[in-house]
């Protein structure tokens, strides 16, 4: 039987996942935890201690996932596009942490999936 604090971790993680990829941007740790009705405090120590990572980099990994999607699915949004919708104002900083993140840039990522 799940406890209360599980409860909530897979509360925030689904709300998270249910989020259009245009909300993503704006969406931080405080927002989730004004929509779960909690603090931010409680639901970043809730969450780290029930899962093996923060919420703030579960965060990230799902808006990091939802840019790789973008890429491979919407070939028409160009990448500083992508990088607006999940929240970074620096295409080449996205870049950046794109390529840190996957081991490739967005572009070569883009090109890779293509049929």
């Amino acid at each position: 039987m799940k406890t209360r604090r599980d409860l909530l971790c897979d509360r925030a993680m689904e709300y998270v996942l249910t989020r259009k990829v245009e909300d993503l941007g704006d969406l931080t740790v405080a927002k989730i935890a004004k929509a779960l009705k909690v603090s931010r405090s409680y639901l970043a120590r809730t969450f780290k201690s029930e899962r093996d990572f923060s919420i703030k980099e579960y965060l990230f990994r799902e808006k990091m996932l939802r840019s790789a999607l973008l890429l491979m699915n919407k070939p028409q949004l160009t990448i500083r596009q992508i990088s607006e919708m999940i929240g970074f104002l620096d295409a080449n900083y996205f870049a950046h942490i794109f390529k840190k993140y996957f081991g490739i840039s967005p572009g070569k990522y883009r090109d890779s999936k293509k049929v």
